[in-house]
């Protein structure tokens, strides 16, 4: 039905609580010493701990204003670890306010004097928060090269929270990447090493990532089990955040089931405690689902629209914001607000170009590639020196020399044909994505051109038979009552101008009748196509033979435009084939229509196609299109011709 935001990522250390009195009393402690401390290193250090405890507490303002007094003081104290630890805490607050670019820019001098000092635990936090900053901005391949970075200090330290917590990030990087073999492979790393440590929050975790994995794999049912039972964890240990999580990713399984009452129970209980909480992200994620609710399932346009722009008010996150995107675009083009609707289509495709950058999936191929092997090499690193060194020493200066050119010469040929070849790939991969947004854009045009002219054909065709047909039926009557009152002579008169009436108002009838058959829009599509080709056959000119295994309609939509596409083809046999017998069949397996229509006429040219002037073929093949479908077209001169048409079904 929607576009589920499934996957909260998790910035360990930053999800802020629940003011209480005894925090308040704990501030108020802390302030009081500021009046008698001295402006030294250790006043620094108050001075952050009270803007941390106000960080904790959701009073962000607040916090920064003392992180920037910190900072001022231990800059002029030259105070390097004080600095770093303000810097820490403020991208922190940044991350949480949902100010990622400033967050990252915090990150940074931070990450640069912890390398410098060699902190290694606190520098493996900076690299895990710097790349959950990367991930909420969209650039996967940087988030990723920031967590391995974390991940490799935490395994030399053997941190195994932190390891586990490292394995939850980059499965959660590989599940928006849609690489779910990896995701799945990194979060059950996670859980049995939370459960080995007997650590119930990090279960509780690991489980719900488990569940998004089937989620997104289509394995509902395994998603609902993984779920729930993180959710008792949850529930157990009164973890709010992971309380919210679990409500919001359960709505999106019940939704996925069909159970969208359960599904907006928990959206609605989800929205509750991302609200208390001030996890705006979480907000504007649960009211992108609610938007989906109101607009597939309650008809209630409004309303969604009312959740949907509410999303774009509360987060930076650009994989939510794209959603959302797209999931105004859907309901403005069922408005019949087609402005509305390409304005969020192409916002959508602008962010999309952000998120998922030409070798970005290659690229974080290759960074994890790049972890397992010098994992699994650092045992035999010291031993390759070794060769390498006794190598040089036995080769001769002239021998380096003549290789040394050798080499340079092979590099800058290369490096030449590499550039060329990188030059050439983004500029074909560039041209073929324009060629694409060119076609979608196409392709939403026509639609509604083809929705338009349908409507218009519905009207038109009741106008004919309300309007004109029943004048027509009147006049008859009228006309037939005269014959009544006048002479024999003109009996002969009055029963001519009833055959003529006869005659109009039948045309009326068939006119109407084949702009917009009664049994398409009372019965659906297989009853119509039944009325057709029983109307085809009652002339003899030609037998039809039909089968199909479709029982029920497809949607109104979807059954006028697969009516439309074989009434074309069926046109064009009985224009050109010369043939007198025509087999169909409509066969529907999975997500799957397969249409097959042969006749044993005199076949044509199919080359010819291309060439044609007229409007038949070209609206076949754009119908067929705009479905997402594929046409396969085999003719042989005086044997016949044969149509396979495939087509993607769609829920309305």
């Amino acid at each position: 039905m929607s576009i589920f935001f499934k996957r909260f990522y998790f910035l360990i250390g930053l999800l802020p609580f629940l003011l209480s009195a005894q925090q308040e009393r704990v501030i108020d402690s802390l302030e009081a010493l500021l009046k008698s401390a001295k402006s030294d290193t250790n006043y620094v250090l108050l001075l952050n701990n009270i803007g941390v405890k106000y960080q904790n507490n959701a009073k962000y303002d607040r916090s920064l204003e003392y992180a920037r007094s910190a900072l001022k003081l231990a800059e002029k104290l030259n105070y390097p670890r004080g600095i770093a630890d303000v810097y820490n805490d403020m991208a922190n607050t940044h991350y949480l306010k949902g100010d990622y670019q400033k967050a990252i820019a915090c990150h940074q001098p931070a990450i640069k004097i912890r390398l410098q000092l060699n902190q290694q635990k606190k520098l493996a936090r900076s690299y895990n928060n710097a790349g959950s900053c990367y991930e909420r901005m969209g650039d996967y391949k940087k988030a990723l090269e920031y967590h391995f970075e974390s991940l490799k200090i935490k395994e030399s330290l053997n941190d195994s929270i932190g390891i586990l917590k490292s394995y939850n990030n980059i499965g959660n990087l590989n599940l928006s990447l849609k690489n779910y073999k990896k995701a799945l492979e990194f979060y059950t790393r996670s859980y049995e090493m939370a459960k080995k440590i007997n650590d119930e929050g990090q279960m509780a975790m690991s489980m719900d990532n488990i569940a998004s994995v089937y989620d997104e794999t289509g394995e509902y049912r395994k998603a609902l089990d993984h779920e729930l039972a993180s959710q008792k964890i949850s529930l157990r240990i009164n973890d709010k955040y992971m309380i919210g999580v679990n409500y919001t990713n359960l709505a999106g399984i019940y939704d996925n089931l069909e159970q969208f009452d359960l599904s907006r129970e928990n959206y609605l209980k989800a929205l509750e405690v991302w609200e208390e909480y001030g996890n705006e992200d979480g907000i504007a994620s649960t009211c992108i689902n609610l938007g989906q609710y109101y607009y597939k399932i309650k008809k209630e346009y409004k309303t969604a629209a009312a959740y949907l722009e509410r999303s774009l008010k509360y987060t930076q996150h650009k994989s939510i914001v794209s959603d959302t995107y797209i999931s105004l675009s859907e309901l403005y083009e069922a408005m019949g607000d087609y402005k509305n609707a390409q304005r969020y289509s192409v916002l959508y495709i602008a962010v999309q170009r952000e998120l998922y950058t030409e070798n970005l999936a290659q690229q974080t191929a290759e960074i994890q590639t790049k972890y397992e092997t010098e994992k699994k090499e650092k045992e035999n690193l010291e031993l390759k020196r070794k060769n390498q060194v006794q190598q040089l020493i036995i080769k001769s200066e002239t021998e380096k020399r003549k290789n040394q050119l050798i080499v340079s010469g092979g590099l800058i040929v290369f490096i030449i044909l590499l550039g060329w070849l990188l030059y050439y790939r983004k500029k074909m991969k560039q041209e073929a994505l324009l060629t694409s947004e060119l076609a979608k854009q196409d392709k939403i045009r026509f639609r509604a051109i083809i929705d338009a002219e349908e409507k218009e054909r519905s009207r038109i065709a009741q106008d004919l038979h309300d309007g004109l047909g029943q004048m027509l039926a009147a006049s008859r009557m009228h006309v037939s009552a005269l014959k009544t009152f006048v002479s024999d002579k003109e009996k002969e008169f009055a029963e001519k101008a009833i055959a003529i009436l006869n005659d109009a108002y039948n045309e009326v009838r068939n006119i109407s009748h084949n702009m917009m058959p009664n049994a398409l829009m009372r019965l659906g599509l297989i009853p119509a196509i039944r009325e057709l080709l029983g109307d085809i056959n009652a002339t003899k000119a030609l037998t039809i033979d039909f089968s199909t295994n479709v029982e029920s309609s497809l949607g109104k939509s979807m059954d006028i435009t697969i009516y439309r596409i074989v009434q074309e083809v069926l046109n064009n046999m009985m224009k050109h084939a010369k043939a007198d017998h025509i087999i169909m069949e409509i066969n529907k397996t999975g997500d799957n229509l397969n249409i097959s229509i042969s006749d044993n006429g005199i076949g044509f040219d199919t080359n010819l196609i291309n060439e044609s002037k007229g409007l038949g073929w070209k609206g076949i093949y754009s119908r067929v299109s705009m479905l997402d479908g594929t046409i396969k077209l085999n003719s042989i001169l005086k044997e016949g011709t044969i149509i396979y048409i495939n087509l993607k079904l769609k829920k309305e």
